[in-house]
């Protein structure tokens, strides 16, 4: 999008879209592009983009408006046939924590900033703005926090949480818990909750929060509230393969699986549960 952007002098606001996909992918989605003719959009040539114009629409494109994603993923490197169960426990996949969400998230939960700007700091397309604000102020480390932009810090934030959410969840899914929505952490959390989930307050007490944290002051609009999310999850329209030699793994074989989720569920988390051996 930043691409077409620059192609038509049109700003990045100009763009809406529903899901933000993995960056090793080939992927399709439904954008909304704001005072920019379709004529215009389908005469663009940029490499490794095609632009189809669907029609107009009501209100923009925006996070979380769409139904859901369709995958198509070949796996690798297989010495025998997957075994895939449409249901699977819902958890947030490893791609929502990379290497330094989670520590990020935490810090700016618990409000300790230098600990936040110090695992941002190795964030190189980052760092030398942060840096120059520190020059300048040294002792100001939320100032140079809010160099980073603020869809950014969302992001860590909701890192925090997922990754709260994924431990009690797994727990409950251990236990042979059925289908239900599970809580996830904010200041919206109730006593009833933390009641009706042991496993909350557990996570909580080890650590060192209350569901208050959530609200942060120096950041109102990164405060939290919370909600809740559906244990499980089935993958729809399910359909394995055949099994085949792998000519990039030679000696081993692949497949082809088709599946579509509902929004928010993790399809690397629906293959992972196609692979485990307990």
């Amino acid at each position: 999008l930043e691409a077409i952007a620059a192609k038509t002098n049109a700003e990045i606001k100009d763009f809406g879209w529903c899901g933000n996909k993995d960056k090793e992918a080939v992927t399709e989605q439904v954008c909304s592009a704001k005072g920019v003719s379709a004529e215009r959009l389908e005469k663009l040539s940029i490499p490794g983009i095609t632009i189809t114009y669907l029609g107009q629409a009501g209100r923009p494109a925006a996070l979380g408006t769409h139904e859901g994603n369709s995958f198509t993923i070949t796996v690798r490197n297989l010495d025998t046939q997957p075994v895939c169960k449409p249901e699977f426990v819902n958890l947030f996949g490893g791609q929502r924590f990379s290497t330094h969400n989670v520590a990020i998230g935490r810090a700016i939960v618990k409000k300790q900033w230098d600990v936040a700007l110090e695992h941002l700091l190795h964030d190189t397309r980052r760092a030398p703005l942060m840096r120059d604000a520190l020059a300048r102020h040294p002792k100001d480390t939320l100032g140079a926090l809010r160099h980073v932009p603020h869809s950014l810090l969302t992001l860590f934030v909701h890192a925090y949480q997922s990754q709260l959410w994924n431990a009690v969840a797994s727990l409950l899914a251990e236990q042979g818990a059925e289908q239900q929505k599970v809580p996830i952490l904010g200041f919206g959390t109730t006593a009833n909750d933390l009641e009706h989930f042991s496993f909350i307050a557990a996570q909580l007490k080890a650590e060192a929060i209350t569901p208050r944290d959530f609200v942060i002051k120096a950041f109102p609009s990164l405060s939290a509230e919370g909600g809740e999310r559906d244990l499980y999850a089935t993958a729809h329209n399910l359909r394995v393969g055949t099994i085949q030699d792998d000519e990039m793994n030679p000696g081993k074989k692949k497949t082809v699986i088709d599946f579509t989720l509902d929004k928010g569920c993790y399809a690397t988390e629906f293959i992972r549960t196609c692979f485990r051996t307990d």
